[in-house]
C-alpha cells in the first residue's frame, strides 16, 4: 500500500520536470518529435516503452547512442525508417537515422512510476553527431493487448 501511494506522490514530479521540456526539438539536420510514452502490466511484471520520431533533413547519417527517460530503464531500442508511409524495422543493432523520417521505439522495465499506466515524461535521445535533444514525451494508449492465455 505504502508503494502505490509512494507512486502516486511521485508521478506528478515527472510531470512537472517533462512540462518545461519541449514536444519537438532540432540539433543540425534532426528533429525529434511526437514523443509518447505507454506502460502496462504484463507476466507478473510492469513493461512499457518510448517512441518518437526522427526527421532527417539532410543529406547524410546520424547514429543513435542511448535513450534515456526517468520513466524507467530503457532495454532494447529498435529503428523504424519510414518507407511508402509505413514504418519498417531496421536490423538488430542497426541504430542509423538515415534521410527522411524514422521512428524509435525503446522499449522500457523498472518503470519508476511503479504503476502499468502512461505517464508526462521526458526522453532523451544522444546522437552520434547531433548531441542530445530532449523532448516531451505524451501519455499514450491504449497499452499493447497482453497475449492470449493458453487454454487447457
Amino acid at each position: 500500500m505504502l508503494e502505490l501511494i509512494w507512486a502516486l506522490v511521485a508521478a506528478p514530479l515527472a510531470q512537472d520536470a517533462a512540462t518545461e521540456t519541449p514536444t519537438s526539438a532540432r540539433s543540425g539536420d534532426l528533429t525529434v518529435s511526437q514523443g509518447g510514452m505507454m506502460a502496462w502490466s504484463a507476466n507478473g511484471g510492469l513493461g512499457g516503452q518510448v517512441t518518437v520520431l526522427v526527421d532527417n533533413a539532410g543529406a547524410g547519417t546520424d547514429r543513435i547512442l542511448s535513450v534515456t527517460t526517468p520513466s524507467g530503464t530503457v532495454g532494447d531500442v529498435g529503428v523504424y525508417p519510414v518507407v511508402n508511409g509505413r514504418g519498417e524495422r531496421a536490423p538488430d543493432g542497426d541504430l542509423t537515422i538515415r534521410p527522411g523520417r524514422t521512428g524509435v521505439l525503446a522499449k522500457l522495465t523498472d518503470l519508476a512510476s511503479g504503476v502499468p499506466a502512461p505517464v508526462l515524461t521526458s526522453v532523451t535521445i544522444t546522437f552520434e553527431q547531433a548531441g542530445a535533444v530532449t523532448i516531451q514525451a505524451m501519455p499514450a494508449s491504449p497499452a499493447p493487448p497482453s497475449p492470449p492465455s493458453p487454454t487447457r
